[in-house]
């Protein structure tokens, strides 16, 4: 299965060059504690840097020495839409798009964790389950269910490429 091959891709291509780019923040509140190194967004909040971009009701940033080591994205307060977060995986354009109730990003680590009706696409691949972490840099994702709740997880894996037929000639 090309998989793996495919979500490793992702890291080289998108979040090298993501990682040089402006963060930017929209929001309707703000409150930044400069001291703990943790600023938390409300409504209708969307951050993007390079190719990523996270939308939730509310998002909380930490950073350690001035860089962004944790981003936590939730539907906010009233139980609103699910966070999003989507970023390019490839050069040719390619996106992973996930969402879920809670999205925690750890930059440092690369890895995502979604929770609570997460859903994660890449490639025609559809992953859906309580609980995903997505290792970017391994190329692995882990799917969980509430089994008490009858939960489980689902995939839907794109058809691969057949192969091209070779002249006869």
């Amino acid at each position: 299965m090309a998989l793996p091959a495919l979500l490793a891709g992702a890291r080289a291509l998108a979040l090298e060059a993501d990682l040089d780019a402006p963060l930017r923040i929209q929001a309707e509140a703000a409150r930044v504690n400069e001291q703990t190194g943790i600023s938390s967004y409300e409504g209708r909040v969307v951050v993007t840097q390079g190719t990523l971009k996270v939308t939730a009701g509310q998002v909380e940033l930490r950073t350690e020495a001035q860089k962004l080591v944790e981003v936590i994205a939730s539907g906010g307060a009233d139980g609103g839409p699910l966070a999003q977060y989507e970023q390019q995986a490839s050069a040719a354009g390619e996106r992973v798009a996930a969402e879920a109730r809670t999205i925690t990003y750890l930059v440092n680590e690369e890895r995502v964790r979604l929770a609570g009706d997460a859903r994660l696409a890449q490639a025609g691949d559809v992953f859906t389950g309580d609980l995903i972490h997505y290792d970017i840099p391994q190329g692995q994702v882990r799917l969980g269910s509430d089994r008490k709740a009858g939960g489980r997880v689902k995939l839907q894996m794109a058809p691969q490429p057949k192969p091209k037929p070779k002249d006869a000639h």
